[in-house]
C-alpha cells in the first residue's frame, strides 16, 4: 500500500529526529545552503505520490511507483532522500509480503540514476522484479 502524506510527513518528522537531520539542516542554514521550505517539500511530496499513483493505475506495481515515484522528486527529503526513498519503498514492499533484497550502494546507484534521468520507470521495474521476493 502507497503511504498517505499525513503518514510520510510523521515518518520522516522520526526519522529526522532520530537521524539528527535537524542539526545537520541547521549547519547548512548557516552555512548559507538552501535546504528548501516545507512547503515546497509538501508539494514534492504530493507530487511524488501522484506520480506512483498514476504509476500504479497504468499497471505498474507498487514498489516500482514509490521507487520511481520519490527518485524523481528529490526535494520531498532532501537531506535523505537516498535512505528515506530507500526506507519507503522496503515498507511497501512489505505490506506487499515481498522483501527487497539489495545493498545500501545498489539502492544509491539506482536512486541516483532515475534523480539524474538515465533510468526510467521499465529499468526501476526490471531492477525491483530482480530484487524483491
Amino acid at each position: 500500500m502507497i503511504p498517505s502524506r499525513e503518514e510520510l510527513v510523521e515518518a520522516y518528522g522520526f526519522f529526522a529526529r532520530r537521524m539528527k537531520l535537524e542539526v545537520r539542516a541547521e549547519e547548512k542554514r548557516a552555512q548559507g545552503l538552501p535546504i528548501g521550505p516545507l512547503e515546497a517539500r509538501t508539494r514534492a511530496i504530493d507530487a511524488a505520490l501522484r506520480a506512483a499513483h498514476d504509476l500504479v493505475e497504468s499497471g505498474g506495481d507498487e514498489i516500482s511507483a514509490v521507487l520511481y515515484g520519490f527518485a524523481s522528486h528529490p526535494r520531498c527529503f532532501p537531506l535523505a532522500v537516498y535512505a528515506f526513498t530507500t526506507l519507503i519503498a522496503k515498507n511497501v514492499a512489505t505490506s506487499n509480503g515481498k522483501k527487497l533484497s539489495a545493498s545500501v550502494d545498489e539502492f544509491k546507484a539506482l536512486i541516483a540514476a532515475v534523480m539524474e534521468r538515465r533510468c526510467g520507470i521499465d529499468e526501476v521495474r526490471h531492477w525491483v522484479e530482480s530484487h524483491a521476493h
